[in-house]
Parts: structure tokens; C-alpha cells; sequence
């Protein structure tokens, strides 16, 4: 199945770790117009993120959700928001 995202060179992700009941999770969104310049958005990750929340760990779990999706991420035109919390940075 071929999703919007694989066909766009346009869109915008945010990510987010957060932690509830001493767990912590990754949340990860894609937004764009697709073809017909309607916008829309998609929720690829929300998943569990264990160990610390440093920048390689991150990196790795962002890293996988890319693969997963084949989100190409030298693509100029993306950007990711995030929180702006120093691990992030």
C-alpha cells in the first residue's frame, strides 16, 4: 500500500517523548497535502521508549520509524518539531 507521505517531497513530522505511570513513550506525526492539496496527517509512532533519552537513542528510534515508513530524511524539504528540550537538540 502506497501512502500519501511516499509520494509527497513535502511534509512536516513532529515528535515527542514523554512519560506517564514511569514509562516513557515516543509519539511521532507526519503532516503534508497530498496530491489533491488537501491537507493531511498520519500518526507513525506512538510506541514505548525505553532506556535513556539521549540524542543517539533517539536518533535510533527516529531512525527506525524512517525505515519503517521509507521516509527519505536527506530530503531538504523536511523538517521535524520538537519540544526543544536539550536531547533533542
Amino acid at each position: 500500500m502506497v501512502h500519501d507521505f511516499e509520494l509527497t517531497d513535502y511534509m512536516s513530522l513532529t515528535t515527542h517523548i514523554w512519560s506517564a505511570n514511569n514509562k516513557n513513550y515516543l509519539g511521532m506525526t507526519a503532516h503534508l497535502l497530498n496530491e489533491d492539496l488537501k491537507r493531511k496527517s498520519y500518526v507513525l509512532a506512538c510506541c514505548r521508549f525505553k532506556g535513556s533519552h539521549t540524542y543517539d537513542r533517539i536518533a535510533e528510534q527516529l531512525n527506525g520509524v524512517f525505515a519503517r515508513y521509507k521516509i527519505a530524511v536527506d530530503k531538504k524539504e523536511q523538517g521535524i518539531l520538537t519540544d526543544n528540550t536539550s536531547n533533542f537538540s
